[in-house]
């Protein structure tokens, strides 16, 4: 466990990770900033997990969205358009902010209890984030950052 806390990438996710959650925890319709300010630190902090050494753990973190969507001050209408496969011109869908912000928020909200209850599942967690980021809630992420991006024009 040590070498993944030494790793700089590690504790900066953490803290970004920490910022983000406060950031939707504390949303207010239209005012946008603190959150696209959260969400541009957490997209800048994952990317470089994907380079820190860890081996597979055996710990789930929780996905259950619809629990953490029903707590988000965000209506559920605000809905755009995002792009699922960028090489298929036809797969264009319907996307809420409400579901973006609650897959992000599930794993990583959950990781940060299970650090605050066992420091000692880190390797377990940074596995979880890093392998979540790349193929779940990292194209969630991308995606809210370019809609608030959007409605703040």
């Amino acid at each position: 466990m040590n070498a993944i806390i030494q790793d700089a990438a590690v504790p900066k996710f953490v803290e970004a990770a920490r910022r983000v959650c406060h950031a939707i925890e504390t949303l207010e319709n239209s005012r946008w900033d603190p959150l696209l300010g959260a969400l541009t630190a957490l997209l800048a902090a994952a990317q470089p997990l994907a380079h820190v050494r860890v081996e597979p753990g055996d710990i789930e973190l929780s996905d259950d969205a619809d629990a953490v969507a029903s707590t988000l001050s965000v209506t559920d209408t605000m809905f755009f358009y995002a792009v699922f496969d960028p090489l298929d011109q036809d797969s264009v869908l319907a996307v809420s902010l409400r579901d973006c912000l609650s897959d992000i928020y599930g794993p990583i909200k959950s990781g940060l209890r299970l650090l605050n209850e066992a420091p000692q599942e880190m390797p377990g967690v940074i596995w979880e984030w890093r392998n979540g980021y790349q193929f779940h809630w990292g194209r969630h992420l991308v995606d809210a950052i370019r809609f608030l991006v959007l409605v703040k024009s």
